[in-house]
């Protein structure tokens, strides 16, 4: 077994990575009353760098900030292209959460892009160690149980966001 020991990972076994894509560590996280999983991966054959586990680390470090940027990332991305929110108001309109947002609204066009954003769960965030751009991949979505639509929110590794794309 080969392995690398971490300051805050702790021990990561690369002995997996050897043959396909991995991951390598992986913890559940609370934020905001709401639970997650955070995977590390990595790459066949890949060293680890610890200059690249750290900047890693110091980003779960910062979870609330980097939650924070996402979310005003999507505001925007949404009050461009309502698709995503238009979708869910025709696809989904029982849902407990969506039928919350459209009592408020009184109507599917008046749903703000505030009000959406701040009712997104974050499900999960991916981190790619060896990623050669946006190594940070953060899935929000506005209802789990009812929609497996994902608006995957894509960063580099200080947090900055370069796109955002919608996954199923």
């Amino acid at each position: 077994m080969s392995a690398m020991e971490h300051a805050y990972f702790g021990k990561l076994d690369t002995s997996a990575i050897q043959r396909s894509v991995d991951v390598i560590w992986e913890r559940e996280f609370s934020l905001n009353g709401a639970t997650f999983t955070v995977w590390l991966w990595a790459s066949p054959a890949t060293e680890l760098d610890k200059a690249k586990l750290d900047a890693c680390a110091a980003l779960l470090e910062n979870m609330g900030a980097l939650d924070a940027t996402a979310r005003q990332a999507l505001r925007e991305s949404l009050a461009e292209d309502r698709s995503y929110i238009d979708f869910h108001a025709e696809e989904i309109p029982d849902s407990e959460v969506m039928q919350q947002l459209l009592d408020a609204a009184n109507d599917a066009a008046a749903i703000t892009e505030e009000n959406f954003v701040a009712r997104m769960k974050l499900c999960g965030i991916g981190l790619w160690h060896d990623a050669t751009s946006a190594p940070v991949v953060m899935d929000y979505m506005i209802d789990p149980d009812a929609s497996d639509q994902i608006l995957a929110v894509k960063a580099e590794q200080d947090g900055k966001v370069t796109v955002i794309d919608w996954e199923s």
